[in-house]
């Protein structure tokens, strides 16, 4: 009742793949992509609580049951502009749904955002400077950036950040 449950279960394998590409598209103009599948499995059954209140364990989760709290997929892409000391760049991230529950009831939907970043950059005796702003999720996005694993009240889903705004320097010794 109103907490979060956790148990240790049998055995679970976690096998993917990830794959990064980076490819200058002209002189002053990269493309960066990345791509990541995971299937978090449950390899032994076991059984779990299907709702609040209950202090014996009394449905099965089966074997081959996705495991909460991980995406099955992510996706990264970046593409920058860098004319002399200038750099432009507008990122897109993305997530497929995630269970929030053992028993695979409840799901986060995937979601998509966008990210816009400038910069300039000073060469220096000592190093590299650098200015940079963002606007993190450009579109203002609605979606849910976070769960809480079988949380006993259904309260799975944490909001993502709204449009956010940053700057900041960067400091690069040599």
């Amino acid at each position: 009742n109103g907490r979060s449950t956790y148990r240790n279960i049998g055995r679970t394998r976690r096998q993917g793949v990830e794959l990064q590409y980076r490819q200058p598209l002209a002189e002053q103009l990269e493309l960066q992509v990345a791509w990541t599948w995971l299937q978090a499995q449950v390899r032994s059954g076991y059984l779990a609580c299907a709702g609040s209140g209950c202090s014996v364990p009394d449905t099965e989760v089966r074997a081959g049951s996705r495991l909460p709290g991980v995406p099955r997929q992510q996706a990264y892409a970046r593409l920058q502009w860098s004319p002399g000391a200038w750099q432009w760049a507008l990122e897109g991230t993305a997530s497929s749904d995630v269970v929030v529950n053992d028993l695979a009831t409840e799901r986060a939907p995937g979601y998509a955002v966008l990210n816009l970043e400038g910069g300039h950059r000073w060469s220096l005796a000592s190093g590299d400077l650098r200015a940079f702003a963002r606007l993190d999720n450009l579109l203002d996005q609605r979606y849910i950036g976070s769960v809480i694993v079988n949380d006993g009240n259904g309260r799975f889903f944490e909001p993502g950040p709204d449009r956010r705004a940053s700057v900041g320097l960067q400091w690069s010794w040599r």
